[in-house]
């Protein structure tokens, strides 16, 4: 073989396969610190507004200030939006548990302007009402539970995932192309 063919099939043969055009294009670190944290960070500070009564308010999401909606109903179901430059929903239902505090179930969905939307639904999420956290004033801790976590663009899937949540943070593990990683998350709310 000449050599220009081997130079050619060698370039070939290396933009094909291995990771090519589907690598995702965001990494593990930015997924977790981007949209999956964005998602938390609002849940958590929907569940503060909820945890002192108020219809909304202003949070802090990845750092960026957002302004947090809040509507709930007398059954316990809660809707929640926040705006900010990505956009979350949720639709939760709480009730009161003697034992283990306030349970919080439901989904929770955030659109970043890359595209990349997170969906969320809690698992066993319980949380109390704490009145002097350092820098909140009242709001609220996990004491338990998790989000499972699907990270999508359009219709490929980024990562799959859970987020375990204790006090204001969080565990997140996400599976990115087979890859698991995980880190700790705190969470602004």
């Amino acid at each position: 073989m000449s050599r220009k063919l081997i130079i050619l099939l060698g370039a070939i043969v290396g933009g094909c396969g291995g990771d090519g055009g589907n690598a995702p294009a965001l990494t593990a670190e930015e997924l977790r610190e981007g949209s999956v944290g964005a998602t938390l960070d609002a849940l958590l500070g929907a569940i503060d507004l909820v945890a002192t009564d108020a219809p909304g308010g202003d949070a802090s999401v990845r750092g960026e200030p957002v302004r947090i909606l809040v509507h709930a109903a007398a059954d316990g179901s809660v809707t929640v939006e926040a705006l900010g430059s990505r956009r979350t929903e949720a639709s939760l239902r709480l009730v009161d548990d003697p034992d283990q505090g306030l349970s919080v179930t439901g989904t929770i969905t955030t659109e970043s302007p890359d595209g990349t939307v997170v969906l969320g639904t809690l698992e066993r999420v319980f949380v109390r009402t704490v009145a002097d956290l350092p820098g909140v004033g009242t709001g609220a801790v996990f004491t338990s539970g998790n989000v499972d976590l699907a990270v999508r663009d359009g219709e490929d899937v980024l990562a799959t995932g859970t987020a375990a949540l204790i006090g204001r943070r969080a565990l997140v593990a996400l599976d990115i192309s087979g890859t698991r990683t995980s880190a700790e998350l705190h969470l602004n709310g």
